[in-house]
């Protein structure tokens, strides 16, 4: 929706200057359609190729943040030991990936908060599919915690066991 809004700005000799601006209300409810502003005026879509290419832009940096999260999660663990432990090197790329994570990851907040139930959903998905293919682990090794494994000699019983030597 375009509302045009003119405001009287006073100046130094008592007269005013009339402005005109141009600009899109901003939505407080979720809404439908291919017509939105994503985080920049010059983001506008109002073509449905736009619309499209631009919710895939987003899936795919949704998707992405949770591999850079991944990657983060694993330096961690394997950065925290000998001989990476305390490396300043190490430390000052942990934390400009994480400071990059957060960037990212306020940038989605706020393209959801157009309030585009498009933008929403293929936010949610991409953040969805991005965890089942980064973060869930489909080996049965004893990093898996909360995974019941049986074991050779009680597979007669059926009787699954819970390995918990990683969250020791």
């Amino acid at each position: 929706m375009d509302h045009g809004s003119s405001s009287n700005t006073p100046t130094s000799d008592g007269s005013t200057n009339t402005t005109t601006q141009s600009h899109m209300a901003m939505h407080m409810t979720f809404y439908g359609g291919q017509k939105a502003v994503i985080l920049f005026d010059q983001w506008t879509t109002t073509t449905w190729g736009y619309y499209i290419l631009s919710l895939l832009a987003l899936f795919v940096i949704a998707f992405l943040y949770q591999y850079l999260q991944y990657r983060l999660t694993r330096m961690a663990q394997t950065c925290s030991s000998p001989p990476y432990a305390g490396s300043l090197f190490v430390r000052i790329l942990h934390s400009s990936m994480f400071t990059f994570a957060v960037a990212v990851a306020y940038f989605l907040m706020l393209a959801v908060m157009t309030f585009n139930a498009g933008i929403f959903i293929v936010i949610t998905l991409g953040f969805g599919f991005g965890f089942f293919f980064f973060h869930t682990n489909t080996s049965s090794s004893s990093s898996d915690c909360a995974i019941p494994t049986t074991s050779a000699a009680t597979s007669s019983t059926l009787t699954p066991k819970v390995d918990l030597t990683c969250c020791a």
